[in-house]
């Protein structure tokens, strides 16, 4: 098949502007790669309690997704830490359980925030001389306050 130079010069040129538009995308920062991830968890921890919380490495879980922030190895009595987790692929959700030992028993911090609904689970289980309060807001991303006291 034969193309008339005209044709030919019309097709080099669409793919060498198609070239230059993917070229430019990818190169400008956070274009090509806006979405990462669908879904995000930002967790804040204050601990109003008079005991120290120690994380238990064999608990520390992310069921689904990636760390942006891995949980701290203590949380000091009446300190503050914060930690999080994103979908590790487009249309991804992220899972994870993330365990602290007191002197009382475990602080259990869970989420579960899905791509595909907006059936988010987020708790917080504490033994019973402690009690966990949980707030959050917000769809795409999620920010998690958890607030761990005396009973």
């Amino acid at each position: 098949m034969t193309m008339s130079p005209f044709r030919s010069r019309l097709i080099r040129g669409a793919g060498a502007a198609a070239f230059v538009a993917v070229g430019t995308i990818g190169a400008l920062p956070g274009i090509a790669h806006a979405d990462q991830g669908g879904r995000k968890v930002l967790a804040y921890v204050t601990n109003e309690s008079p005991v120290q919380l120690k994380l238990v490495g064999s608990q520390l879980e992310l069921d689904e997704g990636e760390w942006t922030k891995r949980p701290p190895a203590k949380i000091k009595k009446n300190g503050k830490a914060s930690f999080g987790s994103r979908s590790d692929g487009h249309q991804g959700g992220t899972e994870a359980t993330v365990v602290y030992r007191t002197k009382y028993g475990d602080v259990e911090i869970y989420w579960n925030h899905p791509w595909d609904t907006d059936d988010d689970e987020i708790t917080c289980e504490a033994p019973d001389e402690l009690t966990c309060d949980v707030h959050y807001s917000g769809t795409a991303t999620v920010k998690a306050y958890f607030t761990v006291a005396k009973e």
